[in-house]
Formats: C-alpha cells, sequence, structure tokens
C-alpha cells in the first residue's frame, strides 16, 4: 500500500489546470525568440505544462530554435515528456522554391527514380531462381 501512495504521490500534477492556463497565456504574450530563452530556464515540469496545452506547430518550432540555440538535450527531454517524436528540420522561413524543391524530392516519382536500379536486377534474380525452382 505504501508503495502505491508514493505512486501516487509521485505522479500528482503541481499545478492546476487554471495555473496552466495563466502561464501559458502570459507565455505565449512574448515573442518566439524569448520563449525560447524562458523555455530554457523555467523548471522543466512548469515548461512541459505549458507546452502541453500550445499548438503542436508552436510547440516544433519552439524545439528547433531550442535545439539551435544549443539546448539540444533540453529540447529533446521537453519532447520525451509531452509524447512526442522530436527530429531536427529545417527552419520554416524557407523561401517557396526551396519548399517546392523539397516537395519535388519527396515525390513518389522521385522515389521510383531512386529505386529502379535494384529492384529490376532484384525481380530479374527472382524470375531466375524461380525458374530453377520449378
Amino acid at each position: 500500500m505504501t508503495v502505491m501512495n508514493n505512486h501516487c504521490m509521485n505522479n500528482a500534477k503541481p499545478f492546476s489546470i487554471d495555473e496552466i492556463g495563466a502561464a501559458r497565456n502570459a507565455f505565449l504574450q512574448y515573442e518566439p525568440v524569448k520563449q525560447v530563452e524562458l523555455l530554457s530556464v523555467m523548471p522543466t515540469d512548469e515548461a512541459v505544462g505549458i507546452l502541453s496545452h500550445c499548438s503542436i506547430t508552436h510547440v516544433q518550432d519552439l524545439l528547433c530554435d531550442l535545439d539551435a540555440q544549443g539546448h539540444k538535450t533540453l529540447a529533446h527531454q521537453y519532447a520525451k515528456q509531452l509524447g512526442m517524436v522530436y527530429a531536427e528540420r529545417k527552419p520554416i522561413g524557407r523561401s517557396d522554391s526551396e519548399q517546392k524543391e523539397e516537395r519535388d524530392e519527396l515525390s513518389i516519382w522521385h522515389r521510383v527514380k531512386q529505386r529502379v536500379g535494384w529492384v529490376i536486377p532484384v525481380a530479374l534474380v527472382g524470375v531466375v531462381s524461380g525458374i530453377f525452382i520449378y
């Protein structure tokens, strides 16, 4: 019973929803640069509480900026506690041509062109081995 009581006490949320909501509203009044600065100095549980009430894209942007400012471990820690998979990504402020190039690189046709060189030989080996087995 003591183990369960200790477990429940350790998992108790330190802040109420009203407190986190007020902190989030105050946090969002700052510019993103200041928000990143605040995330780097505030206690982890408070930061995670605030970030859990922000939009996912905003959190990803903040984590990316936090990582860019040299707080990679902290960014990964926040992402892990929020249940996110944190992957470094390029900054949002890219030009339209850069975004189009990136989309083109990820297109299906591009993937087919990358793989056709080894898919055809593997298929031929499969056909030849099928003939021998038959």
